[in-house]
């Protein structure tokens, strides 16, 4: 099951900057494939892949003192993969034209949120002490989603 928390500790630059993460594994569930192969439309950057906001980007929400990150993208993006994308029927909150391809749920502490939402595909057992060595490394890049657009805006 995808995981979503909020750690300390990745960014070597930054070591007390929060994080928000979302581990996936791509061999779990469509949605988590998808997301994983967003990062084929990433930008490289700083051992990182950055998804241009055109392309797709990180919808997020409290909900009974849960955090909601719904990871969205256009179809037209992953088009040319061999996904059914007659499963992604959700519409984005932020652009009907968009579809959510994963929700994840999980409890941080929403107070300290940052403005980027990284997501990480690693094969199950991996732990996230595993997740943030190798992020700290860079020999794991993430996809580095920026907010909902409306979100940028305001």
């Amino acid at each position: 099951m995808p995981e979503v928390l909020l750690r300390n500790g990745i960014n070597p630059e930054d070591p007390d900057a929060p994080v928000l993460l979302v581990i996936i594994d791509p061999e779990r569930s469509p949605g988590e494939r998808a997301v994983c192969l967003l990062g084929n439309h990433g930008y490289e950057r700083d051992n990182a892949l950055y998804l241009v906001p055109t392309d797709g980007w990180a919808e997020r929400a409290l909900d009974a003192g849960s955090l909601v990150v719904d990871l969205v993208a256009y179809p037209l993006v992953l088009g040319g993969y061999d996904l059914d994308l007659g499963l992604f029927t959700e519409p984005a909150a932020g652009d009907a034209d968009a579809v959510r391809l994963l929700r994840v749920t999980g409890r941080v502490d929403a107070t300290e949120l940052p403005e980027a939402t990284v997501v990480v595909a690693v094969s199950e057992g991996t732990t996230v002490d595993d997740v943030v060595e190798e992020l700290r490394s860079g020999e794991l890049w993430p996809v580095v989603l920026a907010p909902a657009p409306a979100a940028r805006e305001g």
